[in-house]
């Protein structure tokens, strides 16, 4: 009952965000807004060839990534993005996402962990800006020049009450059709996490923590990072005070425990991406975004284990 009450909570919250980022992007398309901001748009399309909509989505995810998600899968279902298009424009998230987290991650690392917890998270700001330039840059290569036509005001626009009226009425089509989708894949979810399927895949990656690039006394933050990040790291702040472990050796335990623990992020990750996506295209951007982000962790890993001794 707690799970479903929590389900619940969730579906709630995460439609509200839906709904009103419908209804920003119907608005911003109806008002003109999109070539107001063309002069921050406009780099983006110029090094990705995202199109405006697509790179306005982009920059919405600095406030909120949720909206910028529906955004996108707003603009893919009115034929206004590509396929190819919405799934580099969601990939590209990377970047704001980490640092909307930083809300979450700082008040928790900084008093435990200190300069080493700030340390920890330029880490994965460097991982996942490195993500997001490098799925740009391949959008240049993939997606044709967007064309800037689209930017330019008409002659007659509606006021912002008839653009508001509009706006609201236009909206609730496909904000239905994406419910209709998301709220039960977002229960299977759930259901599948009470049945704990993806702790047991978390267990079964934990035996490979023995080819670890650490000391063997880091084999308990990585193992408590599988259980609960929070929880690796007063232990990682405990053996670093002993001299036990240095800063290095803390990063790189709570990174390798990131990526023998991917089987928790999908099942956090899973009701975003089958919600706002669908289950086909959700399960393919997932994937991407869990195997991207894994790709350049274990980059990191083996940089931080060469180069910082």
């Amino acid at each position: 009952m707690g799970s479903l009450n929590f389900a619940l909570l969730y579906i709630a919250r995460i439609s509200g965000i839906i709904a009103a980022s419908l209804f920003a992007a119907e608005l911003l398309q109806r008002t003109g807004a999109f070539a107001k901001i063309s002069f921050l748009v406009r780099p983006i399309c110029r090094l990705s060839h995202l199109s405006p909509q697509s790179s306005t989505a982009v920059l919405s995810a600095f406030l909120s990534p949720s909206a910028a998600a529906a955004m996108l899968r707003d603009f893919y279902e009115r034929k206004l993005i590509g396929r190819r298009e919405l799934f580099i424009a969601s990939l590209s998230r990377a970047l704001p996402i980490i640092l909307m987290e930083s809300r979450y991650m700082l008040p928790v690392l900084i008093p435990i962990l200190g300069t080493v917890g700030l340390m920890y998270y330029a880490t994965w700001v460097g991982i996942n800006a490195a993500v997001t330039f490098s799925v740009l840059l391949a959008g240049r290569l993939l997606l044709p020049k967007p064309c800037f036509e689209e930017m330019r005001i008409e002659s007659r626009r509606p006021s912002f009450r008839e653009a508001a009226r509009e706006s609201l009425r236009e909206f609730r089509r496909p904000l239905i059709r994406i419910l209709r989708i998301m709220i039960p894949m977002i229960l299977a979810s759930f259901i599948l996490s009470d049945l704990g399927l993806f702790e047991i895949l978390a267990l079964k990656l934990s035996s490979l923590s023995s080819l670890l690039p650490f000391p063997p006394e880091g084999l308990v933050i990585t193992t408590a990072y599988i259980a609960s990040p929070i929880a690796s790291y007063p232990l990682a702040a405990s053996l670093l005070s002993q001299g036990l472990l240095s800063a290095r050796d803390v990063i790189l335990c709570l990174l390798s425990g990131y990526l023998l623990a991917f089987p928790l992020h999908i099942r956090q990750l899973l009701p975003h991406y089958l919600g706002i996506f669908g289950p086909r295209p959700g399960l393919e951007l997932m994937g991407m975004s869990v195997g991207s982000r894994s790709i350049f962790v274990l980059a990191a890993i083996g940089i931080l284990a060469r180069f910082w001794r």
